[in-house]
């Protein structure tokens, strides 16, 4: 296959699209759909030279892998060796453990099931993994270990059947796309079934590349559109879009159009600029150093790049990787025949096992590995503490908080447990998402003189008309349908993570549910929110010696509150500013009162829910606006 300089230059579009949405650029929102260009040039470039060898008589699997293993082992094994030992002297006890489990999935190619299994894509604790970015190496490779296998197969069978078989299985595997992206977003995200048919994508083109001629006009219109699409999803695409799905198309569409046009005088040229084949080249090198870089940098030096930090740490990557490309990658790739397969294997499976065993002594022996001080061993159980059962049963979750992944979904939910009452004593409904539930119980424990019952799910804030869920939809319509009417609660508490521009709806569900019977409404505004995990920003100042967790706040809560107040005036409704109460001067409370014994508690354990003694204190903050609110102090 003759080479294509505009090829490496499409390279250079999508490995620096990937770089500057790492480095937190703005305009890059939707850089990560530099990885679906990637998809489709692999699959163009893979299935043109299988297609090459089986036409030619010289099919192998076992030299094709042995060309995959040289390409893509050598600069593999060594950022993994050192971001493992970055890793031991940087990262706390939990983030060790993590980072190592995710090393043994990437060298078996399995690391998009990995993170499948543990991390959503966009969420804080996902992006403080330095190998997070192998999840696509999984999925190439094991759409090399499923395409060869399809092309040889059918091939032998019947050859003018290759390409519809190949087309038969973009189209499914398309199909699937589309429905996972609604209905499980994260394995669309994740796995190979709904990433297929971006591979395919660029398979399809390699196979009906030969029967498919243009004009140079057309060729021309091809490479403008494919670019315009290109940087369209660049501009139309973001984080919260609903991915891969139709949006995918953007970019897959657009990759496919460039290639599909060539080296043309106008976007195959300009593809072809010297700087740009430059970075094509290094592209794979780029894409495996940029991002451990970018981790380690932000443990270090906290959340927020600079300007100074993002130009550095780019220009850092590409210098690593223009080493990387030159020292390790070519000189492997070009490798002389007389050395022998079995002794390349012998050699990749030394490097594997020796990367394998440190992984492994790094979740058998953390602490012996760095010695952590003991207050940041404390900190570090709140690594997992969302799923501790203790703090399950304690939020009610999966019974009186729902989630996406609550079975049966609103059939789940308890109502007698979660809105029962008797007579006697005033009710207080606490209603919301997740930022309701961590109250709950605190709340309980505050006024037991009251009955505080609960109706929440997460990522629901309460507004019917916007469910982010089935379970949540039907809920909040049970509540202001039918719950609320037939028995008009003394008090509702409204919690929620609130967004900006919602705040017209939330003056709306105070007057629904002031209308359908709730005899006063509270709302308490947004709470404080950190650039990162409380925790563990709390950890590393202990580790560091410095006290800079405070500073890590979102201010943008700020402007949500004051703006949800203003809003709300004149509703009937109360509003809580609990920035105030938990920054007053401005500065943030870190840490939960300190009880009789024990190390220090944080008052959130990930970016703003409470821990319970965090819980505790908000809870016993407001015990008075809500005695009053029920006339509880009156009634004793």
């Amino acid at each position: 296959m003759a080479y294509r300089p505009e090829i490496d230059g499409l390279r250079a579009i999508a490995v620096v699209s990937v770089l500057l949405f790492h480095l937190d650029l703005r305009p890059m929102a939707a850089g990560f759909i530099g990885v679906d260009i990637f998809f489709v040039i692999s699959g163009f470039l893979i299935t043109s030279l299988l297609m090459r060898d089986l036409e030619g008589d010289r099919f192998s699997l076992l030299r094709f892998y042995r060309k995959r293993a040289l390409r893509i082992l050598p600069p593999l094994v060594v950022v993994l060796v050192l971001v493992l030992g970055a890793s031991v002297l940087l990262l706390l006890p939990g983030e060790l453990l993590v980072t190592a489990r995710a090393a043994l999935a990437t060298l078996l190619f399995a690391s998009n099931l990995y993170f499948w299994s543990s991390f959503d894509y966009f969420t804080p604790d996902a992006k403080e993994n330095p190998l997070l970015h192998t999840w696509s190496l999984g999925i190439e490779e094991q759409f090399y270990l499923v395409l060869p296998l399809i092309l040889w197969a059918v091939f032998r069978w019947r050859r003018q059947a290759v390409l519809p078989v190949v087309a038969a299985t973009v189209v499914c595997s398309f199909a699937l796309g589309l429905w996972m992206t609604g209905a499980q977003p994260k394995a669309a995200f994740y796995l190979l079934p709904a990433r297929y048919w971006e591979l395919g994508a660029g398979a399809l083109l390699a196979l009906g590349a030969a029967r498919l001629s243009f004009g140079a006009g057309v060729k021309e219109g091809m490479g403008g559109a494919g670019l315009c699409l290109i940087i369209g999803g660049l501009i139309v695409i973001t984080p919260t879009t609903s991915f891969p799905g139709l949006a995918a198309l953007w970019p897959v569409a657009g990759a496919v159009l460039v290639i599909g046009a060539g080296n043309t005088r106008l976007s195959g040229r300009a593809l072809s600029w010297r700087p740009l084949v430059f970075l094509g080249q290094i592209s794979y090198s780029l894409y495996l150093w940029h991002w451990p870089m970018i981790v380690f940098w932000k443990v270090q030096n906290g959340p927020e790049l600079s300007a100074a930090a993002q130009l550095g740490l780019g220009l850092g990557a590409i210098l690593m990787a223009s080493l990387s490309t030159f020292w390790i990658e070519k000189p492997f790739r070009h490798l002389p025949a007389r050395i022998t397969n079995a002794r390349v294997l012998s050699v990749a499976g030394a490097g594997l096992a020796a990367v394998a065993g440190v992984a492994l002594c790094m979740q058998v022996l953390p602490q012996r590995l760095n010695s952590y001080p003991p207050e940041v061993l404390a900190l570090a159980r709140y690594d997992t503490f969302h799923s501790d059962p203790g703090f399950i049963a304690w939020n009610r979750r999966h019974v009186c908080f729902l989630s996406g992944d609550t079975a049966g979904g609103f059939a789940a939910y308890d109502k007698d447990l979660c809105l029962g009452h008797t007579s006697g004593k005033p009710v207080l409904l606490m209603l919301g998402d997740s930022l309701s539930a961590h109250l709950w119980h605190a709340v309980q424990d505050v006024l037991p003189e009251a009955q505080v019952l609960q109706a929440d799910a997460s990522g629901c804030r309460p507004y019917p008309e916007r469910p982010a869920y089935a379970g949540c939809g039907d809920l909040l319509k049970f509540i202001y349908d039918d719950w609320v009417p037939a028995n008009t609660p003394d008090l509702v508490v409204l919690s929620a993570r609130w967004q900006p521009g919602e705040q017209a709806l939330t003056r709306q569900v105070v007057e629904r549910l002031l209308q359908a019977g709730a005899k006063r409404v509270i709302v308490l505004g947004p709470t404080v929110e950190y650039k990162g995990a409380l925790s563990k920003l709390l950890a590393r100042d202990i580790l560091m010696g410095r006290d800079g967790a405070a500073q890590q706040v979102d201010r943008t809560r700020w402007q949500v509150s004051a703006e949800l107040q203003a809003a709300l005036q004149g509703s009937g409704a109360e509003y809580v500013d609990l920035l105030a109460l938990l920054c007053p001067g401005g500065l943030c409370k870190t840490w939960a009162p300190a009880g009789k014994a024990g190390p220090r508690v944080p008052m959130s354990f990930d970016y703003g829910h409470y821990t319970p003694e965090g819980a505790g204190y908000v809870a016993a903050a407001l015990s008075p606006l809500l005695r009053q609110v029920l006339s509880l102090d009156a009634k004793s």
